[in-house]
């Protein structure tokens, strides 16, 4: 699930939501992922109140929940900005595995790789690719490998970055 996807303006329809999502894991053994984790596990405010109050509740959702999982399931979950989530929430994770951004070479080895395997090019030169995603994640470096491949089929001038320099993560 995309956490940030059950968040509701309306008081209390964020939490019910992750409780219903939750509820239905209990129903048999299950793989949960929870994608952008950090939408709703960021580090709680201590005064919170209206929307920040919402988002504690939300977490301690969450974090009953995940007490509550059967040991027959496995929970995963993913975010990019690791050093905003909840020391609550990291204790749940039995296993952290901390994925850094691609060095440089291996973003150029990977775009390389790419249009090799499916036989496109891309018409930049080495520096512009490492310029425009360098830093970036993997998930950044496969946007962009697909958006000029959209690009080249579609007959757009994929020798621009059209947005991609500079981009942030």
């Amino acid at each position: 699930m995309k956490l940030s996807g059950v968040i509701e303006a309306t008081l209390g329809s964020t939490t019910k939501n992750v409780a219903g999502i939750f509820e239905h894991a209990f129903t048999d053994d299950c793989l949960v992922f929870l994608d952008e984790l950090d939408s709703l596990g960021a580090s709680r405010i201590s005064d919170a109140d209206g929307c920040e109050r919402e988002y504690n509740n939300a977490l301690n959702t969450i974090l009953t929940n995940l007490d509550r999982m059967p040991d027959t399931s496995i929970i995963i979950g993913a975010t990019n900005l690791p050093e905003s989530l909840d020391s609550a929430l990291l204790r749940r994770f039995n296993l952290k595995i901390w994925l850094a951004p691609p060095a440089d070479e291996d973003i150029l080895e990977y775009v390389l790789a790419y249009q090799c395997d499916h036989n496109v090019r891309f018409f930049l030169s080495e520096e512009d690719i490492i310029h425009s995603l360098s830093g970036q994640p993997w998930s950044k470096v496969e946007e962009f490998c697909l958006d000029q491949h959209r690009g080249a089929v579609l007959g757009e001038n994929v020798s621009t970055f059209s947005g991609w320099i500079g981009k942030a993560g």
